[in-house]
């Protein structure tokens, strides 16, 4: 078995600054306590995050402040034990009723949306209750009632989180949140396609109100919505440990004795409440399509393996990332590890000491990362994401996609040409190429030697301009082109809905210069966040990329089909594992028959375990 057929998705590294008229790199600032200002180059691994203009963030406190009944004190009386079945059916909430254009009347309560060129956006909707104090480290539960109606101009606070890069800690516990964008066209009597946006970080950073440079939201969905007639809808979900920390003493509690998975809970309670509340809003509950970046396509895998996810989404596409899981006695041995050497290690209840402990506090015990040369999901303690606990998980992704047992429906799964452009560590130096064939040779030992010379053949370095181009097109396609070519055939040749492969190779055209196809660097097509950028107008050849994708994303949502009933400009073909057809986004769109093959080929060979 190919053991790269996932690699650990990894945090957003868009270098959105090639917005700036400059030739040595993507440089961005973010002001210090000081007054001062740091510079991150393109080549962090992750960029700070930022929130937007109005993603204030927003404490347990200061939502109080904006709709006092919606507090952890009011959350309807249901068991912490409850998992993530539970549903609002039983729950009566006495709400104001709609007063104006605009305003929503839900299970839980009305809120008030902003109307901008057409569309109708609504931030920061709680969709559960927040994760606090018992609630820590159980499946998530209903949000309480609130009255009055509650204004939606403002994302929720990012779930609590460190920045890997600075060691800076943001965000709260209190932010299982989601936005809405709908066309003012949607109604409950004309329901539109739902398209359900799950955002990247390596499950340990990220937000769906993540910005850049300041002001850009990088997941607006008022384009998609506007265009193409959709609801676009993007959510929060707990991170790192909150989100995923598995030990013995959290299963001995569990309903399901398992511990673990409590962001991709979120993820599927979110979708239930997408299921039960998206009518009201225009949308249709029988037309969810998933989609999802970096970690973000981790999650969607995730839900194609899931029992859980069953029933709730009709289509799913996978941006830049895979399938991955760690063995439950894996993730709670490296809980363990870390709880045995904390001040809480000697306490008569363990869980009740870490309980005790904020955000920050457990963030330090429980340290997280996004490994990008390591091949494998859950190497070390500090990697978070979905664990094979039976019952979220009954046994590995891949294995159940093989095995026919997911939730079989058409998928889109693609990855950029230049992914490693952006997520090279500063910290790996190969100024030459000695230096660079030394670290190939570490980085594949398991390889023999004679395959690791037919790689460094294959990855000269002194035929690329910079010993570090090789190696950025080595990993890229050890991370991700190369895994991508195995998911796709798998699911093609393990279900009967269609699957469909891109590979985004669109290089930018920057003030003065080319750009790459970093990772990450497809969302601003997708989202055409390309056009809200300050001072810039972006090449019209990139604006037509850009509408080709909204319009090919728009329709697998749609028709469960990118091409729709009637072809766009160019049709896009079913993958067929014998071609290994993948559609090129780029000028012109091309169908390639091969993505890399020889490539791929070798290193599956090489690094294939007997």
């Amino acid at each position: 078995m190919f053991r790269m057929d996932w690699r650990p998705s990894l945090a957003l590294a868009l270098c959105l600054a090639w917005l700036v008229s400059t030739q040595i790199g993507c440089p961005q600032s973010t002001p210090q306590p000081d007054g001062s200002e740091e510079i991150v180059s393109d080549s962090d691994i992750e960029k700070t995050q930022e929130a937007s203009p109005d993603a204030t963030e927003t404490t347990a406190e200061t939502t109080a402040e904006i709709s006092p009944e919606a507090t952890a004190e009011t959350t309807p009386e249901i068991s912490p034990e409850a998992t993530a079945e539970t549903t609002p059916d039983t729950i009566t909430c006495q709400t104001t009723k709609p007063e104006q254009d605009g305003d929503i009347a839900m299970t839980y309560g009305t809120v008030r949306g902003s109307q901008e060129d057409g569309v109708w956006s609504y931030k920061g909707i709680p969709y559960a209750a927040p994760p606090l104090g018992a609630l820590r480290w159980k499946a998530p539960q209903p949000p309480a009632c609130w009255k009055e109606i509650r204004p939606s101009a403002s994302f929720g606070s990012a779930c609590a989180q460190v920045d890997i890069r600075t060691n800076r800690s943001s965000g709260a516990e209190d932010c299982l949140t989601l936005n809405i964008w709908r066309p003012a066209q949607a109604t409950p009597q004309q329901p539109r396609p739902v398209m359900f946006f799950i955002h990247g970080g390596g499950n340990v950073q990220g937000a769906s109100s993540e910005t850049n440079l300041g002001s850009v939201l990088i997941y607006n969905g008022k384009h998609l919505a506007k265009q193409h007639n959709v609801v676009v809808v993007t959510i929060n979900y707990r991170l790192a440990a909150l989100g995923y920390l598995a030990l013995p003493e959290l299963a001995k509690e569990s309903p399901h004795k398992t511990s673990g998975n409590y962001g991709f809970l979120d993820q599927v309670f979110a979708l239930r409440w997408v299921q039960q509340q998206i009518l009201a809003f225009g949308g249709d509950p029988d037309q969810v399509m998933i989609f999802g970046e970096s970690a973000g396509a981790v999650n969607v895998c995730a839900h194609l393996a899931s029992p859980l996810s069953k029933g709730l989404f009709h289509a799913a596409l996978m941006q830049s990332g895979g399938c991955g899981a760690v063995e439950s006695k894996i993730a709670e041995a490296n809980g363990t590890k870390r709880l045995d050497q904390s001040n809480c290690k000697d306490a008569a209840d363990r869980l009740a000491c870490l309980r005790g402990k904020d955000a920050s506090e457990i963030a330090q015990i429980f340290p997280a990362d996004i490994a990008i040369t390591r091949l494998e999901f859950g190497g070390t303690d500090r990697d978070y994401g979905p664990i094979i606990d039976g019952y979220a998980f009954l046994k590995h992704p891949t294995q159940t996609i093989l095995a026919k047992e997911h939730n079989a429906v058409p998928v889109v799964i693609g990855s950029n040409a230049d992914e490693y452009e952006s997520l090279l560590s500063p910290t790996i130096q190969v100024p030459t190429q000695a230096a660079y064939e030394t670290y190939v040779k570490n980085l594949l030992k398991t390889a023999s030697p004679t395959d690791i010379d037919a790689i460094l053949k294959m990855y000269d370095a002194g035929k690329y301009p910079t010993p570090r181009d090789a190696l950025v097109d080595l990993l890229t396609d050890l991370a991700f082109t190369c895994p991508t070519r195995v998911l796709t055939k798998n699911l093609a040749q393990n279900q009967q809905a269609s699957v469909w492969r891109y590979f985004f190779s669109r290089r930018p055209k920057l003030p003065n210069r080319e750009g790459k196809a970093a990772h990450g660097i497809e969302l601003l097509y997708v989202f055409q966040s390309l056009i809200d950028i300050p001072l810039f107008t972006p090449d019209p050849t990139d604006l037509k990329i850009s509408n080709d994708m909204m319009r090919y994303w728009s329709r697998l949502a749609l028709h469960k089909d990118p091409n729709g009933p009637t072809l766009p400009a160019f049709a896009w073909n079913a993958y067929d594992p014998q071609k290994d057809n993948a559609l090129q986004l780029d000028e012109p769109l091309a169908m390639l028959q091969g993505v890399r093959t020889d490539r791929c080929d070798l290193l599956q060979r090489a690094l294939t375990k007997p």
